[in-house]
């Protein structure tokens, strides 16, 4: 299952141990009975889990299910750099 975070960043890691809360589910937890700790490793916002793991993750707020979509009006403009303004020769000035 592919779940989404709001983080965009090349490499974001969020670590989770469902089995703590949903002590019933076996595919959480090692062969001695205690909970397993998942790092899900986000790049760019995407990471692919199990589907178990990934709907867990929904439901507790940790990821989205689909990709954050920002609405152009919401949108930051992007700057490239400073607009730089420049002055008329000296002899351009003299004749006006």
């Amino acid at each position: 299952m592919r779940i989404y975070h709001d983080n965009q960043a090349e490499r974001f890691t969020v670590i989770v141990s469902p089995a703590v809360k949903h002590k019933n589910v076996m595919d959480w937890r090692n062969p001695g009975g205690a909970p397993k700790t998942f790092h899900v490793v986000f790049r760019y916002g995407t990471a692919e889990v199990d589907s178990n793991l990934g709907n867990y993750m929904v439901d507790e707020g940790l990821a989205n299910s689909s990709p954050l979509i920002v609405p152009e009006s919401v949108r930051a403009e992007v700057r490239k750099g400073p607009k730089l303004f420049t002055a008329p020769p000296v002899s351009a000035r003299k004749a006006a």
